[in-house]
């Protein structure tokens, strides 16, 4: 991102209600969340943990969805 989107972005923000930044954030963190899970599953190789990435990942996307 360079500096003229930052600024775009960050006045953008401080528009949003109360409300609004925090389902913003919830969103940022929940896709956040959703790379290192799946940068975790392409690198793993225990099946066991791969069961719990992948429920980690339906869970996310289930979260992500919820919000809209």
């Amino acid at each position: 991102m360079d500096a003229a989107e930052e600024r775009h972005s960050m006045a953008q923000r401080a528009r949003l209600t109360d409300e609004e930044a925090a389902l913003l954030r919830q969103r940022e963190g929940l896709e956040l969340s959703k790379v290192r899970v799946l940068r975790e599953l392409e690198e793993s190789v225990h099946e066991r943990h791969r069961v719990q990435l992948k429920a980690a990942l339906a869970y996310l996307d289930q979260q992500l969805a919820a919000l809209g």
